[in-house]
């Protein structure tokens, strides 16, 4: 390596060398710029004559590469003429000509614009971007703000303070309502995206205002996702957008909190929006609201914090106040979103959890909810005798709506979901793999573990338990049952594993707050205690009562609680748990409940003693002006420990004591009566459906010593049949009246009116019709009134009393059929023709109704599920109700008068419609039947529906009532179906016999021949034999050694198609044919059964034999409707007739002669 040292020579030298070189780049830059100038000139020339915007496009990138302000002030002098370094002149003169010109006008001048604003000075600047705010043009003018968001434009301090103009806010605003009605471009939406981002201070290009205008209009698309189903994906997203730029640390809430509380409630209803958002879309809403309350569970104050989340668990209980108006509300998707909400707080700061979660789940609306559920619950319980109210009245309280026992019971759902969900350790925090609360957690936390008193919420839910097994037990009948009994079962499960995964000392802790809660409040708390060790704990019951009861008597507030879990762990104690003294009135409570037990005699006869001293008060058989709370309970719990005795053992019941009840039932009873502007009181609810009982244990007492003791018990049958019954019975439909009267035309019957109408209920389906019916106490309501009362109110929307009307006109059934036997037997019609008419009125209306509801349905193809707890369900519920009446008439009546009820249901074509409404509403399952699903179906025609007040009513419910309707039908009125079944199209009548020979004719067929076998040796001259496996019959007639054979065989469609009848033998000539043919038109065209036909074909040879004369007209001995013998003779030719035969003669023939001599008759 060399090293040369340079002299002061040689750095002359070099320096000389680059001055030269100096001097040739300022000459070269010079005469280059030169040519650039005269190339721009030359441009601006032909833009200018040809008004060509690709030339435009060539003067910019020229302009952009050899930018300097030197250029822009050539071309104000060449070419603007303009004497002043102005380039103010340039802009107006020329650049602002070129946006004017339509030719000309394009992005390119925009670009040229803002290179010249990059050379201007700071007034130049300003009164140029005043012109383009003028700008009309909207593209133009969209060109403008796009280039001013660009870089390095934006970095520039008067674009950006020029940007927060308010025309250009405006316009910033506009565009974010073209986004909401999908009208806006790419290159608009590209623009506001823009103005979210930060400049170099952190700030956003768009102020404060436009800002909040514009959150405000996306805001809205979110509140109301349905509506704008089209562009809900995209405004979406943009507001995913707009929350990452506006809740970051440094702003934190100082843009409002509404757009991030929109997006939470959209994430918590995008199961509800269909298609109109994608899973993308969703994914990223959902990571866009979580990480932003991550962040602010770190940053926000405490009481900031709560502030924000008291507006999340306000959006939580609107969701849930508002389900009912979106049928696909799921709790489980909800549930996921409060978790991850929950989550979100546990990755930013998972001390503010418990905060949070007092604040989601401890709401205003929660504690009237319970209130009201709590009183419907309580008085359920009283009114219906499982809980005493000895010492005070029970606090009435209104219920709102009964949607708020919805509510309750999906809040306390929702409550039990989130306590068992665990939370991941930290540092195992993964919402990637976390979708929908899902993820990895075995080794989490449960989120009831954060909160400060967790046994609190935990007693909490059992309470909603044991509220939710009280209503499903006691308002089985009312819209909301089935969803609470999935509740009932679901919240259970969910508590009962909670607590028994537990540590022990969780569950002491929890086991000792609800003890404490028991004794202080009683009621529905004794049946939570009661269902915390039988289904939770799994204790001996009758020790876990004398812990509690001995434990926790320092935190007995009333005796109450005392009196209920008494009642409550009844059937698992004796008297020898009952450590306390007990009060006249509470041991009648006591006696009540331990019935159950051996040996109480002694006690019974304590207790008796006791009612001895009340009965000494006239106000215990209600004479009297004034009663206390206290008077009513004394004898509403006598009435109900009577009712209880002779139900469990009438045999304790000495005979004094019996005739006691009895005469003390028919004097409170009457005595009630003269309270009827008081039944709305809770206490005289009480005391009616004590009495309801108490006459309902009595009949079957009297019933039961009917059956097996008759002889025995004959004076106290004959006591209560000849001294009480019509009374008794009287007074009873004279309070049934007034309920009518009062209900009939409530349509809104309140759920807390129910348990008294359902235990009032039942008394009437224990009356005697004789007493209805009797003609010796002109005091009684006639029939007619009760059958048109009934009729009223089947149609009434509230199921209970529709049941009101269906068992008290199944009552009534046995004594409209005896008038109209007496009518017909007598030869002498009802004023009012036959009882059946009363139906018609009815029948018609909700015919029609269902008709036309079942219009639109294919006969034999569509099949309609009625929803319950609709009109459409009342009305096909009274429909199938009346045509139960109707067709149990018929079944009790005789040939004869069935004959006649078939007559006039044929007349007045009810059956035709009944039959096709019946294979419309017929379930799927059924029309379209598989061998693997017959046998379920199969109990749906043969066994009767309920008709319990306490029963479900679901669409389950039609659809058993449809399938034995169709049942009865079949075989009662058995020809009028075949003569409908005969004329139906071929495709429908394939069905019907499809399912009448799978589901009904087996059965019917084995009815038929189990009738004929028991009445097969009631004849003297016929033997019957019967064939099962083969469906066949065979009847001889033996008259001394000559036989005549007759064979029936049903067919597998039975009775669809009819009997095939064969005479094999005979012994009497041709005449036989006349009385086959009259069974066989017996069978075919009268509805009767096999042993009718057999019967008439007998006493026809019976009497043939006997020499008694046959008709002239039927060619029979007996007619086949009457069953009568020809007694009417001609005083000419001496011939007998039957007088239903004759007068069908005169009526058809229009004439009075006979039918064979032709003289007078």
């Amino acid at each position: 390596m060399k090293v040369v040292f340079t002299t002061e020579s040689h750095e002359e030298q070099s320096n000389s060398n680059i001055s030269k070189s100096n001097s040739f780049s300022e000459s070269y830059l010079s005469m280059l710029d030169g040519v650039i100038l005269n190339v721009c000139k030359s441009y601006v020339k032909f833009i200018n004559e040809k008004k060509s915007r690709e030339l435009l496009q060539y003067l910019y990138v020229l302009l952009q590469d050899f930018e300097s302000k030197k250029f822009f002030e050539f071309l104000n002098a060449q070419v603007t003429s303009s004497t002043s370094n102005s380039l103010l002149d340039i802009f107006e003169k020329l650049l602002a000509q070129w946006l004017k010109d339509d030719q000309l006008s394009s992005v390119y001048v925009i670009d040229l614009i803002f290179l010249l604003l990059k050379h201007a000075n700071v007034d130049e600047k300003i009164a140029i971007l005043d012109s383009l705010l003028k700008i009309s043009d909207e593209q133009v003018f969209s060109w403008c703000l796009q280039k001013s968001l660009s870089f390095p434009y934006k970095q520039c301090p008067i674009l950006q303070k020029w940007l927060k103009k308010p025309e250009i806010g405006a316009f910033f605003v506009e565009i974010s309502k073209r986004i909401v009605v999908g009208k806006c471009s790419p290159e608009l939406s590209l623009i506001l995206k823009q103005t979210l981002e930060e400049n170099e201070d952190e700030e956003l290009f768009i102020s404060d205002q436009v800002l909040q205008e514009i959150i405000n209009t996306f805001v809205g698309v979110l509140l109301s996702p349905l509506k704008y189903s089209t562009t809900l994906d995209v405004c979406v997203r943009f507001c995913a957008h707009i929350a990452g730029a506006i809740y970051t640390e440094k702003y934190k809430l100082s843009h409002g909190s509404s757009l991030l509380l929109s997006l939470f409630r959209l994430s918590c209803l995008t199961n509800c929006v269909g298609d109109s958002i994608t899973s993308d879309t969703v994914w990223e809403m959902k990571n866009v609201w979580q990480d932003v309350v991550s962040m602010l569970s770190k940053e926000l104050s405490l009481e900031e914090f709560k502030f924000l989340f008291i507006e999340f668990s306000d959006i939580i209980e609107d969701l849930v106040l508002n389900r009912n108006r979106k049928e696909d509300f799921d709790l489980g998707f909800l549930v996921d979103k409060i978790i991850l909400l929950v989550k979100s707080i546990h990755s930013g700061n998972s001390l503010r959890i418990s905060d949070a979660l007092h604040l989601i789940l401890k709401r205003d609306f929660l504690n009237e909810c319970e209130k009201q559920v709590s009183y419907l619950c309580k008085k359920a319980e009283y009114v219906k005798g499982r809980l005493s109210c000895p010492y005070e009245e029970l606090a009435f309280v209104e219920m709102e709506s009964e949607f708020s026992v919805s509510n309750y019971f999906f809040w306390s759902h929702l409550t039990a979901n989130i306590f068992t969900t665990p939370l991941p350790n930290k540092g195992n925090d993964d919402d990637d793999d976390d979708e929908e609360g899902g993820g990895n957690e075995e080794l989490g936390t449960k989120i009831i573990e954060y909160l400060s008193e967790p046994e609190e919420f935990v007693i909490a839910s059992i309470y909603s338990i044991a509220l939710a097994k009280s209503f499903v037990e006691n308002f089985k009948n009312t819209k909301y049952f089935e969803e609470t009994m999935q509740r009932y079962i679901s919240i259970k499960q969910t508590i009962k594993d909670l607590i028994q995964t537990g540590t022990e000392q969780f569950r002491d802790n929890v086991e000792e707050s609800l003890c404490k809660k028991t004794m202080q409040e009683g009621w529905i708390w004794a049946e939570a205690i009661h269902l915390f060790y039988s289904e939770i704990r799994k204790k001996k019951l009758g020790f876990a009562y004398i812990d509690l009861v001995e434990n926790y008597s320092d935190e007995i507030d009333s005796e109450i609680s005392v009196v209920h879990l008494g009642q409550v762990f009844s059937e698992s104690l004796t008297y020898d748990h009952v450590s306390y003294d007990l009060m006249p009135l509470e041991s009648v409570i006591c006696l009540r409940s331990l019935l159950h037990c051996d040996e109480i005699d002694v006690q019974i006869a304590e207790v008796f003693g006791k009612i001895d001293k009340f009965k000494a008060d006239k106000k215990f058989l209600l004479q009297g002006d004034s009663f206390t709370w206290k008077d009513y309970q004394i004898l509403i719990e006598v009435i109900r420990l009577m009712s209880s005795i002779i139900e469990q053992n009438g045999d304790l019941l000495s005979s004094a004591r019996w005739d006691f009840t009895v005469v003390a039932y028919t004097t409170w009873l009457e005595n009630v009566l003269k309270m009827n502007n008081q039944f709305k009181k809770i206490e005289l609810e009480a005391l009616l459906a004590a009495m309801s009982n108490l006459f309902v244990a009595i009949r079957k007492h009297i019933l039961y010593l009917y059956k097996q003791l008759p002889y025995v018990a004959k004076a106290t049958i004959d006591e209560w049949k000849n001294l009480f019954a019509a009374d008794v019975h009287r007074f009873n439909i004279e309070l049934w009246l007034h309920f009518v009267e009062y209900y009939q035309n409530e349509h809104n019957v309140p759920l807390r009116d129910i348990p008294l109408l359902q235990e009032f209920g039942k008394l009437l389906q224990f009356l005697d019709y004789n007493c209805l019916f009797s003609k010796k106490d002109a005091k009684t309501p006639k029939w007619t009134k009760l059958v048109e009362k009934c009729c009223s109110l089947l149609t009434h929307p509230l199921n209970t009393l529709q049941l009101w009307s269906y068992n008290l006109l199944m009552v009534l059934l046995p004594g409209l059929v005896d008038i109209d036997s007496n009518s017909v037997n007598s030869n002498t019609p009802h004023a009012t023709g036959l009882t059946i008419e009363h139906f018609k009125t009815t029948l018609i209306h909700t015919e029609e109704i269902v008709h036309s509801m079942l219009l639109e349905f294919r006969l034999g193809e569509d099949s309609c599920t009625v929803q319950p707890f609709t009109d459409s369900y009342s009305y096909t519920f009274s429909y199938l109700l009346l045509w139960d009446v109707i067709l149990c008439l018929c079944n009790l009546s005789s040939t004869e008068l069935r004959y006649q009820y078939a007559d006039w249901i044929k007349n007045n074509d009810f059956l035709t419609k009944l039959l096709n409404n019946l294979f419309r509403l017929m379930p799927t399952e059924v029309l379209h039947q598989n061998s693997t699903k017959v046998k379920p179906y199969a109990n749906l025609f043969l066994e009767k529906f309920s008709n319990s007040y306490t029963g479900s009513f679901l669409s389950l419910h039609i659809e058993h009532m449809v399938c034995w309707t169709y049942y009865q039908t079949l075989s009662q009125l058995p020809a009028l179906v075949r003569q409908w079944w005969s004329v139906t199209e071929s495709k429908v009548s394939q069905i019907v016999e499809r399912v009448t020979s799978v589901y009904v004719s087996p059965t019917l067929c084995s009815q038929e021949l189990s009738d004929v076998i028991q009445h097969e040796k009631k004849f003297k001259n016929m033997t019957v034999k019967v064939y099962p496996n083969v469906r066949e019959v065979v009847a001889i007639y033996t008259v001394d050694e000559a036989q005549m054979e007759l064979l029936i065989t049903l067919p597998p469609n039975y009775p669809l198609k009819v009997p095939d009848i064969q005479c094999n033998r005979q012994i009497c000539g041709t005449s036989h044919r006349q009385w086959i043919l009259q069974l066989k038109t017996n069978v075919l065209h009268q509805n009767g059964r096999i042993w009718d036909g057999l019967s008439l074909w007998n006493n026809n040879l019976d009497k043939k034999f006997e020499g008694v004369e046959e008709c002239y007209i039927c060619f029979a001995v007996l007619h086949q409707g009457t069953y009568q013998l020809p007694k009417l003779s001609c005083s000419t030719c001496r011939k007998k007739f039957h007088s239903a035969c004759l007068y069908k003669w005169f009526s058809t023939s229009n004439k009075s002669t006979c039918p064979i001599c032709r003289n007078l008759f």
